[in-house]
């Protein structure tokens, strides 16, 4: 049970991961603030153990609005996610409104930021990708941008979970978790339960082994798979050679 002085920041609170991870926080005495599209979620925000509610519009917020509603917190936890397939959306969501809290973390000192990501976004094009990014080429080049903005942040302390497809199965607790997936694994699919993710997220919050990575994570039922506890503790981040950069697709027509 951690100390009820941890006070989370859960944007996208009342989503279907949100809800999941903002329960899954109260159950281990973590304290949470949530930002809430509209008024209306806050039952559901309640349901869930959270009590603290902030409502905004993510394409909306400033840096300021983040700062006003940061106070009295010390994590932040970023599940939010566009709903529209509108590239317009698609950036505001997981690139634009992303920078603006991070500012605002660095702004207010807050180190411990932990996003959700795709798995894929950072190379679309190649085999293990989350159908997300595969079929809207403008949502993995987001969350890529995204994924870069907070990892080149040097007064962030975070950590970035790329995962693939979410479901809402009922969690397996059995997961592969790596610095990066690669196809020798020979994965049948590349889902993830809501569930699991949730879990991970709230016991990765003060590991040490998952400070400043980006984690790969898929549900996988092989033999020797490990369970969420295992795997995080065994986690070792893994220094990555570089990866293609976004630029080198403009001639797709992808423009950064």
């Amino acid at each position: 049970m951690q100390s009820s002085n941890n006070c989370v920041f859960l944007a996208g609170c009342s989503g279907g991961l949100g809800t999941e991870v903002c329960r899954k926080l109260c159950e281990n005495g973590y304290k949470v603030k949530g930002l809430i599209q509209n008024e209306n979620d806050k039952e559901l925000c309640k349901q869930c153990g959270c009590t603290d509610c902030c409502v905004g519009d993510m394409t909306d917020l400033q840096v300021k609005d983040y700062e006003m509603m940061l106070e009295g917190c010390n994590m932040i936890i970023d599940c939010s996610g566009a709903m529209s397939t509108s590239s317009k959306e698609i950036k505001m969501v997981e690139f634009e409104a992303t920078k603006r809290l991070v500012e605002a973390a660095c702004n207010k000192g807050i180190n411990r930021f932990i996003s959700v990501s795709a798995l894929g976004c950072d190379n679309p094009e190649g085999q293990l990708v989350c159908n997300t990014c595969k079929s809207n080429k403008q949502y993995a080049q987001q969350q890529c941008n995204s994924d870069n903005c907070i990892s080149k942040c040097d007064k962030l302390n975070y950590t970035i979970f790329r995962v693939g497809d979410l479901t809402d199965e009922e969690g397996s607790h059995k997961v592969f978790l790596s610095s990066k997936i690669t196809p020798t694994e020979k994965l049948e699919r590349y889902c993830l339960s809501r569930k699991d993710l949730a879990d991970i997220i709230v016991k990765s919050l003060n590991c040490n082994n998952c400070f400043n990575s980006i984690i790969e994570v898929v549900n996988c039922d092989k033999a020797g798979a490990k369970t969420i506890d295992e795997a995080i503790k065994n986690f070792h981040k893994t220094e990555l050679p570089q990866q293609a950069t976004w630029g080198s697709q403009q001639q797709q027509g992808i423009t950064v």
